[in-house]
């Protein structure tokens, strides 16, 4: 009887991550909440970059290389945060730094406006992307 109850646990536990990358490819934006929290004040703003950069699609990468939800450029991970390209699609470690970087910017800026440009390298249709779908949270 323990055996089979400890059997159906494991395949309880196992069975969704091993179906992560097959079945779910976009996260829910209320799944991502607790994990920005942990890392940015403004939850909203962030949200709405991560709809602009990669629509919840934790697999998403650009043509300039950038990565993960909030497009996070391999090259920025390594060079200020030592860390390795492939972990950047785990959705946790790219908040993390997505929010540092972006953290980062405001400080250097005046307001979001500015920080969001300097996120993107200057796109200046970027910032009024975030700003309409933050209207909508």
């Amino acid at each position: 009887m323990k055996k089979i109850i400890l059997l159906g646990l494991l395949c309880f536990l196992l069975i969704p991550s091993l179906s992560y990358g097959k079945k779910m490819r976009y996260l829910s934006p209320k799944s991502l909440i607790p994990i920005i929290k942990k890392y940015h004040k403004n939850y909203k703003l962030v949200l709405a970059m991560i709809y602009v950069e990669s629509s919840f699609n934790p697999k998403a990468v650009s043509g300039d290389g950038s990565v993960g939800l909030m497009q996070v450029h391999p090259r920025t991970a390594w060079r200020v945060y030592r860390v390795k390209r492939k972990y950047l699609f785990n959705p946790e470690i790219n908040i993390k730094i997505g929010c540092k970087y972006l953290k980062y910017c405001q400080k250097r800026s005046y307001n979001n406006e500015q920080a969001l440009l300097k996120y993107t390298g200057g796109n200046t249709d970027y910032w009024r992307k975030v700003y309409e779908y933050m209207q909508k949270l």
